[in-house]
C-alpha cells in the first residue's frame, strides 16, 4: 500500500523535502491514518491539532537532528544524516527548526 504524505505549511516546510530524500521516510497523512483506523474497525474518529509555536534554536537543532537519524535506525529507517547535513545544514543553522504539529487521535473500535 503506497502512505501519502502531508507536506506541512510554514517554516516546517523548508526542511521537509531534505528529510524526505534522507530520511527515506516521513509520516503518513491524516487521511491515511482516518483510513486505516476505519479499515481495522473504528469509527467516531476524532483528531485534535495543536501546532506548538517554538522554534528550536540552531545550535539544539543540529544536536537534534542528529538524534533523530540514531533513534530512526532501530525502527528500521536508515536516515542519512551526513547528506542531510550536507544539503540541510545551512537552513538549519540560520533558521533552526520549527516542531512539528501534534495530532491526537481518538477513536471508538465499533
Amino acid at each position: 500500500m503506497k502512505v501519502s504524505q502531508s507536506k506541512p505549511a510554514g517554516a516546517q516546510s523548508t526542511l521537509f523535502d531534505p528529510f524526505h530524500r534522507h530520511w527515506h521516510t516521513l509520516l503518513p497523512s491524516l487521511e491515511w491514518f482516518r483510513n486505516a483506523l476505519h479499515d481495522v474497525g473504528f469509527g467516531r474518529i476524532r483528531v485534535e491539532e495543536f501546532t506548538p509555536d517554538e522554534r528550536l534554536l540552531p545550535k539544539d537543532a543540529e544536536r537534534e537532528s542528529r538524534s533523530s537519524a540514531e533513534w530512526a535506525t532501530p525502527q528500521g529507517v536508515e536516515a542519512d544524516f551526513e547528506a542531510f547535513w550536507k544539503e540541510a545544514g545551512d537552513i538549519v543553522a540560520q533558521e533552526g527548526r520549527v516542531y512539528s504539529k501534534v495530532l491526537l487521535l481518538t477513536c471508538v473500535k465499533q
